[in-house]
């Protein structure tokens, strides 16, 4: 390899020295040799989070089914499509729309909204709200119709979708969950859009008995129990590791970060396997 190509590259794959020119004589570097030795040790990629803040925003979460939801809604774009496509195309990020605020909320100016779906409901737990992006109020209308701007999509966004107030009290950390025993199990009860084959990242809702004891960050075991049984007892097949990313008092929302088999479906048994310190 030429030198004037060849670099010295740490384990994190950053350049921590440029290679210096061949020359028949003795190079010196004086001053120049320490500071490209410590190089490695100031360049360093800093740690992931556990759950980063968009997967949170996106994240779909369960309310409870008997109360009303308070949420506001989309009305319109300010700036109307021609030949009646707006149902159709939906909005974008940085559209303008019409909207209503949720119910029993204090609207200003620089606010941000949720804008969300009816995920629908899931049985003897909740409804699922759905996000789909997040609006900054821009104007504060009569009647309490508001102005916002589309600032974040997280999926199509279309007509009569709810607003709904944002959750600001998550707080990303770079700590870990510790694998262990735990006693915590329950159901797959939900899977976003529904897909035949659910994809890594794809969002879940599990229901356990305990969820007060559950935490953004903790992680779970998704089980296959074979179709097919033999003699003797048959231990179920772990098919998937999903992550929380979000709880409420009604459902433990997860990402799917992991699988070993593409089946994942709702009704599966799910068990703790890891939990935030």
């Amino acid at each position: 390899m030429k030198d004037e190509v060849a670099a010295q590259v740490g384990n994190d794959g950053f350049v921590v020295a440029q290679p210096q020119p061949r020359s028949s004589g003795t190079v010196f570097l004086g001053a120049a040799a320490p500071r490209l030795a410590a190089r490695s040790g100031v360049i360093a990629k800093p740690a992931s989070y556990t759950v980063r803040e968009g997967e949170y925003e996106a994240a779909p979460y369960v309310i409870d089914a008997r109360q009303p939801t308070g949420a506001g809604h989309i009305i319109s774009r300010i700036d109307r499509i021609a030949l009646g496509l707006e149902s159709k195309a939906g909005y974008k990020i940085f559209d303008q729309l019409y909207v209503t605020a949720p119910a029993n909320t204090t609207s200003h100016v620089g606010d941000e909204l949720v804008l969300a779906r009816n995920g629908g409901e899931i049985a003897d737990q909740g409804i699922v709200v759905q996000p789909t992006g997040v609006m900054r109020i821009d104007s504060i209308g009569a009647k309490g119709i508001l102005i916002g701007t589309i600032v974040r999509q997280f999926m199509a966004i279309h007509a009569d979708e709810w607003t709904v107030p944002y959750d600001g009290s998550f707080t990303p950390t770079t700590v870990r969950p510790v694998t262990g025993d735990y006693a915590t199990a329950g159901k797959l009860r939900w899977i976003a859009s529904a897909p035949e084959l659910p994809s890594i990242q794809t969002y879940v809702v599990l229901q356990t008995a305990n969820m007060g004891t559950v935490h953004t960050g903790d992680r779970f075991a998704v089980y296959d129990s074979p179709v097919e049984r033999v003699e003797g007892d048959v231990q179920p097949l772990s098919t998937a590791t999903v992550q929380v990313v979000r709880v409420t008092p009604f459902g433990v929302t997860g990402m799917i970060i992991d699988h070993t088999s593409p089946q994942v479906a709702k009704g599966m048994m799910v068990r703790q396997t890891a939990k935030m310190p």
